[in-house]
């Protein structure tokens, strides 16, 4: 804002100034030198001092000057940063006209900064562009001596600021005051060699139990540091040991357990530290294991009890029980199962194994008197199927079967518990004879549609408990898919499958109860023995 308001008043003041009245700039010259401008004028009487400022080609103010006026007259200095059109702007500070003078910097100089530390570490020079600033270095160290500071001068009166335009080459000059000598601080340590080792980053004469430098050191020492000195101290556990920490000692222990108090100085390893006083600094071990070795078997059906190991013991590795439609791949040790484990590992932690399965199943599909199932299972089954229409059976069939007098009670129950849901169409029968088969999964039924069958517009399959006088558990809609019925069971050999449903004002029978039911539950009541369909594997596809 100063600097468009400066270029108003440059054009506006010829205007709104009285020349007869005001006192003026009358001329203005300047004269260039690489980047460095000179400018001077004269003033229509001898008034206080004249304002100037440095403007560049985008009206940007680059510098101002108040410049005294002496005999009615003024000169000064302006530095061009870069290459490019300046303009040198006079006015008197009293009011009055304006002169300008335009220059053109071509060259761009540079000045060399030199850091004279007086005795201290080098620094190297720096090269800084005219009118720029240089930057604080890093301070200088000086043995026996403490950095107080840059200063101007040589004699060290005038410090230097760091916001001073650099406008020629320039020395700055370091101060230092001497540090007094302190005495050396004393630090103990009291150790006892149990469990590692521990080693100091330096030699004292006074220290007797220290060997070379950076070699083990077993028992207790002290070590004269000088004062504001950092040491360090490295601790080193032995095998069957881990470090737990470096304690302040007790002063006034008598037993090696009292040597350590409840103040811990540091957790890690390496502690650097600048002692003072008289520290007793104590390293501490402590013994490790034994490891507790846990399993995630990924099936919480299979568990493994946790085994505890000796820390660097190795692992027996447990035997894992089998695992229905899964092969066991083996041990990781992360839960991503990507890192697998080696038996021959060292345990030297606690531990988490995960077992690693892979899927042990195909797709069977199997037809029965029409009736067509479709499931995934276990691999590799060898089993057989017996499927049955019972009321497809002429009575003597039938009465080979179940006894009359069951079979009628039977009847009775599934039609007193279905009754709501249609017109009995048929009862089927399904029995597996599993040799270790258990399946688990969906299974996807078709059943061909009948001409009794198609007298009705929907269907279902009902699950029958026959622990419960056969109450309905559940029911399933049945899609007609052409000249069959499709459905999905969610367990093969849980369910019953019954009728379907049809809507009274669409029922040809009105007062009968549709079933298409298949179960297990029944044929563990009525002990079916007719002969079977047998479907080993080579069938399967």
């Amino acid at each position: 804002m100063k600097k468009k308001l400066f270029l108003l008043l440059v054009l506006l003041l010829p205007i709104m100034v009285n020349a007869d009245t005001y006192p003026k700039v009358l001329t203005l010259d300047a004269t260039l030198e690489d980047n460095v401008i000179d400018f001077s004028g004269t003033t229509e009487n001898n008034s206080h001092a004249v304002m100037c400022k440095l403007i560049n080609a985008d009206s940007e103010e680059i510098d101002m000057l108040s410049v005294a006026v002496d005999s009615n007259a003024f000169e000064g200095t302006f530095i061009a940063p870069t290459i490019g059109n300046y303009t040198v702007s006079c006015a008197n500070f009293e009011g009055g006209a304006i002169k300008t003078k335009n220059v053109t910097v071509t060259s761009t100089v540079t000045y060399t900064v030199t850091f004279n530390t007086n005795g201290g570490s080098s620094i190297q020079n720096a090269t800084v562009d005219a009118g720029s600033t240089v930057q604080e270095p890093t301070a200088p160290t000086k043995e026996g001596f403490h950095f107080e500071g840059w200063y101007a001068d040589s004699t060290l009166t005038t410090p230097f600021e760091f916001t001073t335009k650099i406008t020629a080459d320039t020395t700055i000059y370091a101060k230092w005051s001497e540090v007094e000598e302190e005495e050396p601080v004393v630090v103990h340590t009291v150790f006892f060699g149990e469990g590692g080792t521990y080693i100091v980053d330096f030699e004292t004469e006074d220290s007797e139990n220290q060997g070379p430098k950076g070699a083990p050191i077993t028992n207790s020492g002290f070590y004269q540091v000088p004062a504001g000195n950092e040491m360090t101290l490295t601790a080193v556990p032995a095998d069957g040991y881990r470090f737990k920490g470096w304690y302040r000692g007790n002063v006034n222990a008598t037993t090696p357990e009292e040597w350590v108090t409840d103040e811990v100085l540091s957790r890690e390893t390496v502690y650097r530290f600048v002692p003072t006083g008289y520290p007793y600094i104590v390293p501490v071990f402590e013994t490790i294991g034994p490891h507790v070795v846990s399993f995630n078997t990924g099936d919480d059906e299979i568990h493994i009890d946790d085994i505890e190991i000796e820390h660097g013991g190795s692992l027996e590795m447990p035997e894992l029980p089998a695992r229905a439609r899964y092969i066991f791949v083996g041990w990781y040790e992360d839960e991503t199962l990507t890192t697998e484990f080696d038996p021959s590992t060292k345990i030297t932690d606690d531990l988490t194994l995960y077992a690693k399965w892979e899927e042990n199943v195909e797709e069977y599909e199997v037809s029965a008197n029409g009736v067509t199932f479709t499931f995934t299972d276990e691999a590799d089954h060898d089993f057989e199927l017996q499927f049955i229409d019972v009321l497809a059976l002429d009575e003597e069939e039938r009465e080979a079967l179940v006894p009359a007098e069951e079979y009628e009670q039977i009847y009775e129950m599934i039609v007193e518990n279905t009754k709501k849901y249609g017109t009995l169409l048929s009862v089927y029968a399904i029995e597996i004879d599993d040799h270790g088969f258990s399946h688990e999964g969906e299974t996807h039924i078709k059943i061909p549609m009948t001409k009794e069958m198609e007298k009705y517009n929907s269907f279902k399959i009902i699950y029958l408990d026959d622990e419960n006088n056969f109450k309905v558990g559940e029911v399933i809609e049945l899609e007609v898919n052409g000249d069959h019925l499709e459905g999905t069971l969610p367990h093969l050999s849980a369910y019953s499958l019954v009728g379907s449903y049809v809507a009274p004002s669409n029922n040809p029978k009105t007062n009968d109860s549709l079933y298409l039911w298949i179960g297990i539950s029944l044929i563990s009541i009525i002990g079916l023995s007719i002969g079977t369909i047998k479907l080993k594997k080579s069938e399967i596809r």
